[in-house]
C-alpha cells in the first residue's frame, strides 16, 4: 500500500506542478518587465549588485519572481518548466542549484548557506527544512569541496546533557575550517528560549556538537530583527541586542557583538541617540547604522577598546520617498535601498555611497518598462561576483 501512496503522491504532485507552472506562464504574460532607471551617479555600478524578489498582481497575489542579475532582469516565470522547479528565490541558493546540483539535491533554499572560495557549508534544523512533518531534534549539516566535488553529510544532535532542550532553529553560523561554529536557538524545559552557541571539528572521524556558550537570554540576534534581506558573508561577528517591548514600540537598551573566534562579548558603549542598531561588516571591519531623524547615520565600531567604541563616520540624508535601509558594506561602499510607499504600488530604489567620504556613487529606482512603478517585493540583495 505504501508503494501505491508513494505514486499516487507523486502523480498528484507532478499534476499541480504543471498547473502552477500554466498559471504562472499565463501571468507573466501580462506582466511587465522591469528595468533600473539611474537617477543620480555613475550607470556603471548598476552592474556591481545582483536582486532578487516577486511581482504582486491585481489581486495581491504573488506572481512573477525575478532576478536581477549582470545588469539585466529576468523573469523566472519565463524559464522553463523544470528550470523554475530549481530555481529559489535566495541568490545563493539559486547560484548553488545552477553550479552544484549535485550538492544542492534535498537541500532547504530557507536554510543557511555559508560559500567561501574553496567550500560551501549548509546547515539546518529540521524547522529550517519546511518540508518536515515531525522535529528529530537533529542539527543537518553538508560540506562541499569545490576542488573535487566531494560532499560530506553529517547529522548532529544536541549533547547528552541537554536533556530537555529542543532545536527550533539555526540562526546563524560561521566556517573557520575545520571548525564550526552555530547559534542555536533552542527551546527549554521551562517553557522559554535560549540562544547556545555549539561547535563542531569537521576534520574528525566522528566529530560532534560541543556547547561553547548560552548566550543570555534577554539578548536577540539583530541579524534576524532588523535585515530584511538575506546575508551569505561567513563572518566572525554576530551582533546581539537587548530589545524592550512596550504596547508600540521596541527600543534596543544595549548592543552587545560576539567574537566566534576568541568567544569573547564585546559590549558596546552607551547607545543613547542609537536606533535599531543593525550590524554590517566588511572584512575584519565592522559597522553600526542606525536610523535617525535626518536620514540614516553610519558609526565604525573599534573593537580594541573596552567597552567597544562606536565613532560616526557619515550620515546619509532623508529621502522624501521613504526611510533608507542598509543593506551590505563592501569594500567601502554602502549599498542600501529605499521603500516607497503610494496608493498604487510598492517599489524601490537602490543607492550606494563612499564609506570614506559619504558621496552618492549612484542611486537608481525600479521601474516598469513604461518607467512607472510596479508594485513588488525586494527579497534579496548582495554584491555581483567580480
Amino acid at each position: 500500500m505504501s508503494k501505491y501512496a508513494k505514486l499516487i503522491g507523486i502523480t498528484l504532485f507532478t499534476i499541480v506542478s504543471f498547473c502552477i507552472y500554466g498559471i504562472a506562464k499565463t501571468s507573466a504574460e501580462t506582466t511587465t518587465n522591469l528595468k533600473i532607471e539611474t537617477t543620480e551617479g555613475d550607470d556603471t555600478y548598476a552592474d556591481s549588485f545582483n536582486l532578487s524578489g516577486y511581482i504582486y498582481g491585481e489581486s495581491n497575489t504573488l506572481l512573477p519572481t525575478f532576478h536581477y542579475t549582470d545588469g539585466a532582469f529576468e523573469l523566472k516565470d519565463e524559464s522553463s518548466f523544470f528550470e523554475i522547479l530549481d530555481a529559489s528565490i535566495y541568490l545563493t541558493a539559486d547560484q548553488l542549484m545552477e553550479e552544484h546540483k549535485s550538492f544542492m539535491r534535498g537541500k532547504s533554499p530557507y536554510a543557511q548557506f555559508k560559500v567561501e572560495d574553496e567550500k560551501v557549508v549548509y546547515a539546518a534544523s529540521d524547522t529550517d527544512q519546511y518540508w518536515q512533518e515531525t522535529s528529530t531534534n537533529q542539527l543537518n549539516v553538508s560540506l562541499l569541496d569545490k576542488a573535487n566535488d566531494e560532499i560530506s553529510d553529517y547529522t548532529f544532535s544536541l549533547p547528552e546533557d541537554s536533556s530537555g532542550t529542543s532545536l527550533e532553529s539555526v540562526r546563524n553560523f560561521y566556517v573557520q575550517y575545520p571548525m564550526v561554529y552555530f547559534t542555536l536557538l533552542t527551546a527549554e524545559s521551562n517553557n522559554s528560549s535560549l540562544y547556545k552557541i555549539y561547535s563542531a571539528d569537521l576534520s574528525k572521524e566522528t566529530p560532534e556538537l560541543q556547547l561553547v556558550r548560552e548566550i543570555d537570554s534577554k539578548l536577540s540576534t539583530v541579524d534576524s530583527l532588523y535585515s530584511s534581506l538575506s546575508e551569505s558573508a561567513n563572518s566572525r561577528y554576530l551582533g546581539l541586542a537587548e530589545i524592550n517591548y512596550n504596547e508600540y514600540e521596541m527600543s534596543v537598551d544595549s548592543f552587545t557583538i560576539y567574537d566566534y573566534e576568541t568567544d569573547t562579548l564585546l559590549e558596546t558603549q552607551s547607545l543613547e541617540g542609537i536606533e535599531q542598531p543593525n550590524l554590517l561588516r566588511d572584512g575584519e571591519n565592522l559597522y553600526i547604522t542606525s536610523p535617525s531623524e535626518n536620514g540614516l547615520t553610519v558609526y565604525q565600531v573599534d573593537t580594541s577598546a573596552e567597552p567597544a567604541a562606536l565613532s560616526p563616520i557619515f550620515e546619509l540624508p532623508a529621502s522624501e520617498n521613504g526611510p533608507i535601509l542598509p543593506a551590505f558594506i563592501s569594500d567601502n561602499i554602502l549599498y542600501s535601498y529605499e521603500e516607497h510607499y503610494d496608493s498604487v504600488a510598492l517599489n524601490y530604489s537602490i543607492q550606494i555611497n563612499d564609506l570614506n567620504t559619504g558621496d552618492l556613487l549612484y542611486k537608481g529606482e525600479i521601474l516598469g518598462e513604461d518607467s512607472e512603478p510596479v508594485d513588488m517585493s525586494l527579497i534579496d540583495i548582495q554584491k555581483a561576483a567580480e
